[in-house]
């Protein structure tokens, strides 16, 4: 069983906003881990999705947490662009800070991952502007015709994953980043319109 509990379900609608402050967060940290009625026979786990960084509410959650001798340890997640994995650099050191165990890495979207069937091409579009199918790009969608001609002429690679690195990664990703914290580095996840 899979117990869920989000701000998101107090809010008047979807797209709402939380706008709140301090005190407030903390409150509400405080109210989910000592109010919320999960099961008679409790938590085997209790996983808690935070936001990137090192804010109030991760000094809430572990000092709440710590205080009633729960905290198991961090698994981070990080994508593999420099820009992600200066925010978990940030999150390890307050791991490191507040004793709390680093489980490990895991690398999400560590690759795009689909059928060459699912691809999508474009070719550029003929002079004189997009010949349809245009998206103001200046290339047309030829996808129809590339998958006919593979599957006439080539019909074993139609179901071939095709994989790309969408996301540079830098000083060795976040595998690199696993080695230099001395945390053990769990796995990658791919972008996978399938795992959607």
């Amino acid at each position: 069983n899979l117990a869920v509990m989000s701000v998101s379900f107090l809010l008047p609608d979807a797209d709402a906003a939380v706008v709140w402050r301090g005190p407030r967060k903390n409150g509400m940290i405080k109210q989910f881990l000592t109010e919320t009625v999960w099961d008679d026979d409790g938590l085997d786990y209790l996983i808690i999705d935070t936001p990137p960084g090192t804010s109030d509410e991760h000094i809430s959650t572990v000092q709440y947490l710590q205080a009633v001798g729960g905290v198991s340890g961090a698994v981070v997640v990080t994508t593999p662009e420099e820009v992600s994995q200066a925010d978990v650099r940030k999150e390890l050191n307050f791991c490191v800070k507040t004793k709390v165990r680093v489980v490990g890495v895991v690398e999400n979207m560590a690759t795009f991952r689909t059928k060459v069937s699912s691809l999508g091409f474009r070719k550029p579009a003929a002079a004189g502007g997009d010949s349809g199918g245009g998206d103001g790009d200046g290339t047309a969608d030829c996808t129809e015709e590339v998958i006919k001609t593979l599957q006439e002429k080539c019909p074993e690679i139609i179901d071939l994953m095709a994989t790309a690195d969408v996301f540079p990664s830098s000083g060795g990703g976040p595998r690199g980043m696993a080695e230099q914290f001395n945390v053990p580095y769990l796995g990658g996840l791919p972008l996978d319109p399938n795992l959607l």
